[in-house]
């Protein structure tokens, strides 16, 4: 009934309350069959309690345990102690389980912990416990924790410790029958190990967990799951049935580890190859009774391994020919096969292997199948059929190709294909591999080599080749190239043939066709050295076609290598080649064949610019020799350049050198090449077209040269070669002819007509020549013939030369006396030391000129002896350029003009000491109309000069003259036949004037002169002279109609009356005496000054026109004694003549004055006083003095001398007539006397 007042949850609890109460407190009647039951029931547990209590302690479960243990392993067990749990199961401490001893595993082994493949410090047996109740120990599952398991293997025997491991035969009826428990490990230490008895133990420890089941279908078989917890971790399911003594399906585990439970044999395998990785044993039988009968089964994953190249070896000691010959492998290395990341497995049957793998080697996927028979016998004496297989492989580079090349074990079969044809890239694989068990059996290899634009090198043809296509097929000993296609560069390359290795020297049967293939360095050092010689000589370059035959028979003599037979045929595409690397041909056509030693041209042509070449011939090498060759050349338009030069023979060089040609020529001959010849025979024509030759000696060019020139082995020659030089027409031959002792000799011959003598010529003569040319300085044109010779010996060079030139209207200007000579005809010998003028005549300005002699060449600088006559010479500046520069100067300074004829005879000059060039001369000079201005005028000057002189350089001219001319007039005094020696001191430069004397007016004058030309303008002092001077002779000249008649004299006072004759004008006698000193400087400055006096003698002058106008104004009558004595001192002060004293004495009247005339202008200023002779003789100051007389008359005369005007005048004052009478006497303009002027220079004004 429903609690009132009470919640759902509280009325739940009092009934669970009320329940156990009325269950467990309150009492109730029990039966006696209930009573008696429960009695006999509580005595059966009590009794039970006692036996199992007995039957459980930990010794008795230790027993049990020992004896179950025992019964499932078969081993000796041994338990420290027990511990019993009813439903804890048993726990085992310190438990040792130990195979029986058995002598094939381990003789040593007596000891039990010697045999121990089991310990465990603790062991947990899970048991049944109510069938304990029965007396059954059933145990249901074994937990062992941490515990040591070793499997151990006797490599000699091939017994295992686990083999032995297993249910025991006797009868377990009593402790559970058949039962087999699950086996729980975890954290096991699994320890492999194998012995052999000649090395020491090799180990081995993994960790992983294990459980073990039983084999449902089988009763002595378990399933056991493995675990190893590495990286990756691994899991698999073991089947170990030890009554069928087999085990499969074993877990990936270390390579090493399974290696050591696998025969000697296979140990000793997986040693030399190295197996590294994880391997699973997937079936192994064992316990048979013989070796034959194991198996094993392995896979493979994640395996690395080195396979040695060695066990592919041919023989037991294998010999190399030379030309594959490898070195010697550094000690304790081995070249080997490296695969990674294998996979696949690996069947033992017997000695036989079984294997089918595949993994990566060079990163490249391989395939690895076949048999190894022997298995059990060292790696060499194996037998073998395996294929090898593999994509894109890649050939093995850097040290591992070298070891492989330096590794005497690995076999001459895969060592020569990388000695033969030293590939670099990736290859397809296909490789099958066969050898017979035993020590001396044979490698033979069948496959295929698939190059993958791989880059290899044929060691017969050592010549790259990339992108190589194609297959290299093995048939034994037999090498197939099959549709090898490649390329170099552009070129496209293919490879057929075969090579037989069935012999020690194989025998090479291959041939090379390429297309487009260039001719560079690689080609070159393909090639053998002898064609390698030739290919130095010419350089190709450009493309060709190439076709290659290499040959060679096998033998089997290891001593001496076949030799190589190689054929090629070369078609030029693109080609082009550079003789000596010289001189470079292009557009190259036509074919070479090489056959071995011999090289055939056949139809070659080239081009160099617009010249085609033809070359025929043949050239044939010699191993010990150099080569033969015989060349046939045809050339068109050939530029004459360097690079022609350079491949001449070295006479033909020297030629080109020697003559220095351009423009083109055309070259037919042949080249011969003989061993007994040191150097190339050339037997060549060249014909020149258009060309220009300038021979280096001689560099004088000829243009349009025609002609032909001849090479040939004793020489060079040219044949009828003509130019031209400018308008010139030319001719040239010569020959230049090789010396025994190297050098050469040149000859050569010019000839021209017309050679015009320019600066070309000029530079082109030797400097024998120029110094020559310098001296003459020629000009206009000559015919030349000129011969040169040129020795050439030990590297120095002899010239001589010999020309002779037919001068025609030629000019010369000589250096050292620079006239223009102009209209030269004659001839001139020049030579390396000689000039000979051979009668030179011509022009100079308008005068004749012949000159003859010799001039020396052979000192530094050139002397000569001369001889000159030249006619009708004009004084002028051209002229005077020629002297040295004081005579120059002075010369032009004053003027001087007029013509002369020259005989000079010697005219010799020569270098003095310093090598300036010094003159010296003897001979005469006639001169006509000569005329100077020094100051003082000369004119009409006429006569003949003679005498002897030099220049010298530094010190200029000295003179030693002696003059006689018939007239000159001398500032208007004709002087006639004026005789006076000339002299001019070198370096001092005054020409002193020495016994001086002339006629002047039917008297004689005699002089002293100096003329100073060192201080600009000429400068001069004089002494003169005079007597005996006829008065009459002195007016006649001086009223001749040169200087026209006087004027009439005007008076203003009165006029003259009446006309007179001529001869009564200048009727007048008398003798004149009188001196003047005289010094002055000529040229733009000019002055002069002097002082002299003049008498007159027994003169009658009453006649001349003045005397005669101052009669008629004074009113007086002359006659012929009006005067008859006169005396006449005056000074000069440049134009101003100063009349000091005027003294005319006569019978009737006397006149006595003074005064000035301008000699410019010829104005008069003087004044006369006329009176008695008587008062006014001299000296009459003293009576004038004492009184005047009217007597006196005073006459001023004014004008010029032409016209003067007289006024008379009574006398003035004393004072004033005597100041008009005697004026003062010019100052000088010199400080010193006049009479000492000679002895020092004037001063400037």
């Amino acid at each position: 009934m429903a609690l009132t007042g009470m919640t759902t949850a509280e009325a739940r609890r009092r009934r669970r309350r009320l329940w156990i109460q009325r269950r467990a407190v309150d009492r109730h009647p029990v039966s006696l069959t209930r009573y008696r039951a429960s009695l006999a029931t509580l005595l059966f547990i009590l009794l039970g309690g006692i036996w199992y209590a007995a039957t459980t302690r930990d010794r008795a479960i230790q027993q049990r345990a020992v004896e179950f243990l025992q019964d499932s392993t078969g081993c000796e067990v041994r338990i420290g102690s027990a511990r019993f749990s009813l439903f804890g199961g048993i726990t085992l401490r310190d438990v040792r389980i130990a195979t029986p001893y058995k002598p094939e595993l381990d003789p040593r082994a007596i000891d039990p912990d010697d045999r121990q493949i089991v310990s465990a410090e603790s062991i947990q047996l899970i048991h049944n416990p109510w069938l304990l109740f029965l007396g059954r120990l059933r145990v249901e599952e074994l937990i062992a924790v941490e515990p040591r398991i070793r499997f151990l293997q006797n490599a000699d025997t091939g017994a295992h410790n686990w083999q032995f491991f297993g249910r025991s035969e006797r009868q377990t009826s009593g402790t559970g029958g058949g039962h087999r428990p699950l086996v729980r490990v975890r954290s096991a230490r699994a320890i492999v190990a194998s012995l052999s008895h000649n090395s020491e133990p090799a180990m081995r420890e993994e960790e992983l967990d294990a459980d073990v089941r039983p084999h449902p279908t089988s009763e002595t078989g378990y399933y056991i799951e493995v675990r190893r917890y590495s990286d990756p971790a691994e899991r698999a399911t073991v089947a170990f049935d030890p009554g069928a003594k087999v085990v499969t399906n074993a877990p990936f585990v270390d390579a090493r580890t399974v290696r050591l439970q696998l025969p000697k044999a296979a140990q000793q395998l997986f040693e030399r190859i190295d197996l590294q990785g994880e391997v699973k044993l997937t079936r192994m039988t064992y316990e048979a009774s013989s070796a034959v009968e194991r198996n094993y089964e392995i896979a493979l994953r994640s395996v690395r391994c080195r396979i040695p190249l060695s066990m592919l070896r041919s023989g037991n000691a294998e010999t190399l020919p030379a030309d594959a010959s490898a070195g010697t492998a550094a000690e304790g290395t081995e070249s080997a096969v490296t695969m990674t990341g294998v996979q696949g497995r690996l069947k033992w049957s017997g000695t036989r292997l079984e294997l089918d793998v595949a993994g990566l080697v060079n990163d490249a996927t391989c395939q690895l199948e076949g048999t190894v028979d022997a298995a059990d016998r060292p790696l060499d004496e194996m037998g073998f059929d395996v294929r090898f297989t593999a994509a894109a492989l890649p050939a093995p580079e850097g040290p591992v190709r070298a070891e492989l090349l330096d590794d005497p074990s690995v076999p001459h079969v895969l060592r020569s294909i990388f000695t033969d044809y030293d590939p670099h890239g990736v290859f397809d694989v296909d490789l099958q591999l066969r050898r017979e068990p035993g020590k001396h059996a044979a490698l033979d290899l069948h496959g295929v080599l698939k190059p993958l634009f791989v880059r290899a090198r044929s060691a017969w043809f050592p010549y790259e080749v990339t992108d190589l296509t194609g297959a290299l097929r093995f048939d034994g000993p037999i090498v197939r190239l099959e549709g090898l296609r490649g390329r170099h560069g552009p070129a496209d390359l293919e490879f057929h043939g075969t090579v037989d290795q069935r012999r020690f020297w194989s025998q090479v049967a291959v041939e090379i066709r390429g297309r487009g293939v260039p001719l560079d360095g690689d080609l070159h050092a393909a090639l053998s050295p002898h064609h390698q010689a030739a290919w130095r000589r010419i350089t190709p370059t450009g493309s060709v076609d190439l076709d290659v035959s290499l040959n060679r028979a096998g033998s089997a003599d290891e001593s001496q290598q076949p030799d190589w037979r190689t054929r090629v045929d070369v078609t030029p595409v693109t080609c082009a080649f550079s003789l000596a690397n010289r001189y470079e041909v292009t557009s190259v056509c036509g074919r070479i064949a090489i056959d071995d030693d011999l090289v055939e041209i056949r139809d070659l042509v080239g081009h160099r610019g617009d010249a085609v070449i033809r070359i025929d011939g043949r050239t044939v090498f010699h191993p010990d020799a150099p080569p033969e060759s015989e060349l046939n050349v045809q050339a068109t338009g050939v530029p004459l350049d360097d690079a022609l030069a350079s491949i001449l023979p070295p006479e033909g060089r020297g030629a080109f050198a020697q003559f220095q040609p351009s423009g083109r020529v055309d070259v037919g001959g042949s080249i011969l090449l003989r061993r007994a010849e040191p150097t190339a025979l050339y037997d060549l024509r060249l014909t020149l077209h258009d060309g220009l030759v300038c021979y280096r000696d001689f560099p004088y060019r000829v243009e349009g040269v025609t002609g032909e020139v001849l090479i040939q082995p004793e020489g060079v020659s040219i044949l009828r070669a003509q130019g031209r030089h400018g308008q010139a027409a030319i001719t040239v031959s010569g020959d230049v002819l090789r010396n025994d002792d190297g050098g050469f000799a040149a000859d050569l011959a010019l000839a021209c007509d017309s050679l015009p003598l320019d600066r070309d010529l000029y530079a082109a003569f030797p400097e024998s020549l120029q110094v020559a040319w310098k001296s003459l300085n020629p000009s206009g044109t000559v015919a030349a013939k000129t011969h040169l010779h040129c020795l050439a010996r030990d590297g120095d060079l002899q010239t001589r030369h010999q020309t002779l030139l037919t001068v025609r209207e030629g000019a010369v200007r000589l250096e050292a006396l620079p006239l223009p000579l102009t209209g030269l005809s004659g001839s001139i010998r020049i030579g390396p030391r000689r000039v000979e003028l051979l009668g030179m005549t011509g022009r100079l300005g308008d005068g004749r000129f012949r000159v003859a002699g010799d001039i020396d060449l052979s000192a530094p600088r050139p002397a000569g002896l001369l001889s000159l006559r030249a006619t009708d010479l004009k004084l002028d500046d051209s002229l005077f350029s020629a002297l040295p520069a004081n005579l120059r100067t002075a010369l032009k300074d004053a003027r001087a003009r007029g013509t002369v004829d020259v005989q000079l005879d010697p005219l010799r000059f020569a270098p003095d000491e310093s090598g300036r060039m010094a003159w010296y001369f003897d001979g005469s000079l006639t001169l006509r109309d000569g005329r100077a201005d020094l100051g003082l005028a000369i004119r009409d000057a006429a006569g003949t000069v003679q005498g002897s002189g030099q220049v010298d350089p530094v010190e200029g001219a000295a003179l030693d003259l002696r003059t006689a001319l018939r007239t000159v007039t001398l500032s208007g005094w004709p002087l006639e036949d004026l005789a006076a020696t000339v002299r001019m001191e070198a370096g001092r430069r005054k020409i002193q004037v020495d016994d001086a004397s002339a006629g002047l007016y039917g008297g004689q004058v005699t002089a002293l002169a100096e003329i100073d030309l060192g201080r600009g303008d000429p400068r001069y002092r004089a002494s003169i002279t005079a007597h005996d001077l006829q008065l009459d002779q002195y007016l006649h000249s001086s009223e001749s109609p040169e200087n026209g008649a006087a004027p009439p004299i005007q008076s203003k006072s009165r006029s003259a009356s009446g006309k007179r004759t001529a001869d009564e004008e200048v009727n007048a006698t008398g003798d004149i005496y009188g001196n003047l000193i005289l010094r002055g400087r000529g040229g733009k400055d000019a002055y002069r000054e002097g002082a002299g006096e003049v008498y007159v003698r027994s003169a009658q002058v009453w006649k001349l026109p003045l005397v005669f106008a101052i009669f008629q104004v004074l009113n007086l009558t002359p006659d012929e004694n009006v005067f008859h004595d006169g005396r006449l001192k005056f000074f000069l002060s440049k134009d101003t003549l100063t009349l000091q004293a005027i003294d005319l004495q006569g019978r009737a009247v006397s006149f006595v004055g003074g005064g000035t005339m301008n000699l410019a202008s010829r104005e008069l200023d003087v004044t006369l006083l006329a009176g008695s002779p008587v008062r006014l003789r001299v000296p009459f100051l003293t009576d004038l003095l004492e009184g005047a007389s009217r007597e006196f008359m005073e006459v001023r005369l004014r004008g010029t001398v032409e016209e003067p005007t007289i006024h008379p005048q009574p006398l003035r004052s004393l004072k004033e007539i005597l100041r008009s009478l005697f004026p003062k006497p010019p100052e000088p303009v010199e400080p010193q006397p006049l009479e000492t002027a000679a002895q020092h220079d004037a001063p400037a004004e």
